[in-house]
């Protein structure tokens, strides 16, 4: 289900970060969890072409949501806190120096670090972007929803989120 809920309530993701620290020094973050339009491999990596896909994953208790106002003044995708929910996306492998890249492209998120599973049950750390308040539910435009759905199926996310995405209204 999409969330539609207080959207204007402050939001502070559950992550249980883990010190990453080699030789004394911080390790930068590797791992990317794409639950938007960079979900598709093909959109991701003509952003950054390091960009490797490790695998779906999911984060307990979030949901997708259309809440973010694009510059178009379009929906754009976030993960909202739903106690029992799984927000499904893509884990990726970024070279550390793509960050400040990715960045650029995701204006009106704030990136965050989160625990994602994978299939095989194994937790693994990842940096998230989530949208910045004030939130405002919005349908997305037909072309960002075709970038989720390429995605989710290059990805085999489950069928019901397969079927949401391709069933969302857009503009």
């Amino acid at each position: 289900m999409v969330a539609e809920r207080s959207l204007n309530a402050p939001f502070l993701p559950r992550c249980e970060p883990v010190a990453r620290i080699a030789n004394g020094r911080p390790m930068p973050p590797r791992f990317y969890f794409a639950y938007g339009s960079n979900m598709s491999t093909e959109r991701l990596r003509a952003r950054i072409e390091s960009a490797e896909p490790v695998g779906r994953a999911h984060w307990q208790h979030m949901e997708l949501a259309f809440n973010k106002v694009g510059v178009d003044g379009s929906g754009k995708a976030n993960l909202m806190a739903r106690p029992g929910a799984r927000a499904w996306g893509v884990l990726f492998d970024l070279h550390p120096d793509d960050w400040g890249i990715l960045d650029r492209y995701e204006p009106g998120y704030t990136r965050s670090t989160c625990n994602v599973s994978v299939d095989s049950g194994r937790v693994i750390e990842a940096q998230v972007y989530l949208a910045v308040p004030p939130l405002s539910a919005m349908p997305p435009q037909d072309w960002y929803r075709d970038h989720l759905l390429r995605g989710a199926e290059e990805h085999a996310l489950p069928d019901d989120i397969v079927e949401l995405i391709r069933a969302l209204e857009c503009l």
